[in-house]
């Protein structure tokens, strides 16, 4: 195939990976960065990541691209969409967005016959073009949505396109089967993670596991917010993590020693990790059960870091637990409190308040790590 023209409209993380990748895999791709902020553009021309870069769309149409690849966040879309209408498009021979949520993607580009919604399962809670790497989609999956609609050529370019950047696999389902599966298993933990985070770290001082299993609280409340607003399922999936959440703080109330027990709370937080991992593990086992679907196997690594508390040997968590109960019952009360303050601006629609509460999440985060390298150190 000859070198193609890429115009990539947003540069942020995974815009700029794309560009990394494909030059990687064919020096002679030709890349035509699109993005609202100058200075990653002139980061981008610098590096030699991109070969023109261009302030608005009209200026990328100008290069005649064969490929738009859309990595904008949702709130976008919907804009971005009705200016792309507007265009002649004729010479682009495939639109892709790299979103994490399609029903809503393909709600904002499906009328172009040439579209093919996309999802790489790769990432990081680091964001923008400077922590970009050619190798984040190595060995990776990416799932794609094509609708009935969707020309053949520009699928077949999809697969050649993300085969050329190093995933290992190119997989295929419904936008809506699509977006019920990673509410599950990537937005669940992420609302999660910054429930988690509002509510215990500005109480406690988290040792390096912690962190690690919290890692998802550092990533953009500005990207992450719109996500979570367009797929409708995630409400479902946060009221059954709730759900298993109650049972388990029911359970250990039941076994709690008398006052005057130990309460430390920090080492109560500590042990947090492992029944939140339980439960962020046995709402998705229930929907694997309730659709007849095997879900887990499409996680990324945002769902392992969660998980993994769960998956190590006890070592004497269980009797830790029970000696700290009180403690540890605050902790999970206020982790519930936080996600249900999350969940109601969510079924409200109130960007902005859900905005401003993953924000303070993210706040939390970068301190604590900050506490965590001084005391390293």
């Amino acid at each position: 195939m000859t070198a193609l023209r890429i115009g990539i409209i947003g540069a942020g993380l995974i815009g700029a990976s794309c560009a990394r990748a494909l030059k990687a895999s064919d020096e002679a791709m030709y890349i035509i960065a699109y993005d609202a902020d100058p200075e990653t553009l002139e980061w981008l021309q610098h590096e030699e990541i991109a070969d023109a870069i261009c302030s608005d769309l009209d200026a990328l149409l100008m290069h005649h691209p064969d490929i738009l690849m859309i990595a904008t966040p949702p709130a976008h879309w919907q804009q971005l969409a009705q200016h792309m209408h507007a265009m002649n498009l004729d010479p682009v021979q495939l639109i892709m967005d790299v979103g994490s949520i399609k029903c809503y993607a393909q709600s904002c580009f499906g009328s172009f016959t040439n579209y093919v919604p996309a999802h790489p399962i790769a990432g990081s809670h680091l964001a923008g073009a400077r922590h970009s790497d050619a190798g984040l989609f190595h060995h990776k999956r990416v799932i794609l949505t094509p609708t009935q609609a969707t020309d053949a050529r520009a699928l077949a370019l999809a697969h050649y396109l993300w085969e050329a950047m190093g995933v290992a696999e190119v997989h295929s389902m419904s936008a809506e089967e699509h977006d019920r599966v990673y509410a599950f298993v990537s937005h669940l933990p992420q609302l999660v993670a910054y429930a988690v985070a509002n509510a215990m770290l500005d109480k406690v001082h988290p040792d390096a596991a912690f962190m690690q299993f919290l890692r998802l609280a550092g990533s953009s409340p500005d990207l992450w917010s719109g996500i979570m607003m367009h797929n409708p399922h995630l409400q479902e999936a946060g009221e059954m993590f709730l759900r298993i959440l109650g049972h388990m703080i029911a359970e250990l109330s039941g076994g709690a020693p008398e006052d005057g027990a130990i309460t430390d709370m920090q080492e109560a937080a500590s042990l947090c990790p492992r029944i939140l991992a339980a439960c962020l593990i046995s709402a998705v086992t229930v929907e694997e059960h309730r659709t007849n679907q095997k879900m887990i196997r499409y996680a990324g690594a945002g769902f392992a870091d969660m998980s993994a508390p769960a998956m190590s040997e006890p070592e004497g968590d269980l009797e830790r637990i029970s000696r700290h109960s009180h403690a540890v019952i605050a902790h999970l009360q206020a982790v519930d409190n936080a996600l249900r303050e999350l969940l109601i601006a969510l079924i409200q629609q109130e960007h902005e308040v859900m905005g401003r509460m993953m924000h303070d999440a993210q706040q939390h985060y970068r301190a604590s790590m900050l506490h965590s390298t001084h005391t390293v150190h």
